[in-house]
């Protein structure tokens, strides 16, 4: 009886080992199947790229701004104030995941087919903003962390880009305006455009024309489109957008080197060319050289 007891016990301390082993090698294999699961649900959550955009159901808000660098070694102070201001502007009112893209006539971008200098989104600062993208949750400091991250990133962006505009070297030979907004209007940005800076002095200067140099170049907008050669520069339709033409002024125009136009036309003429292509509205600054 006693021997059968001793089986018995040992029987049984078997059986437990036998539990405890089993125990030990599913472990393992089920960390693992919960760790799949994780990463295959984190895989579904569109992940961020190094310039803070995410693919989202959401259909993107797109800002465009277009600087026209033919002339901005001559600019004061306070028109690269208002630039930089303009800048900031547009990026800090993008809705959560808006892009903005910078489109520039420096020699080393420009050509017939634009492409953006810089491209970046302006990710979620908040809970309430992820969530009304799809994008998952986040904890409140991460997204504001993120948020500040980005937007200083983007400081370092726009000083770059501006010093690039005071180099002399990437100083455009001509002044393309109505090339390159045309190109503008055709880029295959990734959602609506909705807004549109174009930051110039409102001279156009290529072989199709050349605004205040050459006489009949820039007549009233009625004429000016029945000219041959507008066919080669139409824009496709603004519809939508909303225009805020930012109009670098040196002096009072006409003068010895652009004798054939006002000061006043060239004021009038851009609005009036963006109302004719459809701009849902036309925003109008003069930056004098000499303001404060």
């Amino acid at each position: 009886k006693a021997r059968t007891g001793w089986r018995t016990r040992r029987s049984g301390n078997g059986a437990g080992r036998f539990v405890k082993l089993a125990s030990l090698i599913a472990l393992p294999i089920v960390v693992i199947a919960i760790g799949a699961a994780v990463m295959r649900e984190a895989l579904k959550e569109p992940r961020m790229g190094s310039n803070y955009c995410t693919a989202s159901s959401t259909p993107r808000h797109n800002a465009a701004v277009f600087i026209d660098v033919s002339f901005t070694t001559d600019t004061s102070a306070s028109q690269d104030r208002d630039l930089t201001r303009a800048l900031h502007e547009a990026y800090d009112t993008l809705p959560a995941n808006g892009r903005l893209s910078v489109f520039t006539t420096a020699n080393a971008t420009v050509g017939s087919l634009p492409v953006p200098v810089l491209s970046v989104c302006r990710p979620p600062a908040n809970e309430p903003e992820q969530a009304a993208l799809g994008l998952g949750s986040k904890p409140a400091p991460y997204l504001a962390h993120q948020a500040e991250e980005a937007r200083k990133a983007f400081a370092a962006s726009v000083a770059a880009l501006l010093a690039q505009a005071k180099d002399r070297e990437q100083i455009a030979k001509d002044s393309p305006i109505l090339e390159q907004v045309q190109g503008i209007s055709r880029f295959r940005f990734d959602g609506p455009m909705k807004s549109l800076i174009v930051y110039t002095d409102g001279l156009q200067n290529s072989e199709s024309f050349q605004f205040c140099q050459s006489p009949g170049h820039m007549p009233p907008i009625a004429l000016f489109t029945q000219k041959p050669a507008y066919r080669f520069v139409k824009p496709d339709s603004f519809e939508g957008v909303a225009v805020h033409v930012l109009l670098v002024e040196f002096g009072t125009l006409p003068s010895k080197l652009l004798p054939y136009c006002t000061s006043d036309e060239v004021r009038r003429f851009w609005p009036d060319y963006f109302k004719t292509n459809g701009a849902a509205s036309v925003q109008f600054t003069r930056l004098r050289y000499g303001a404060l």
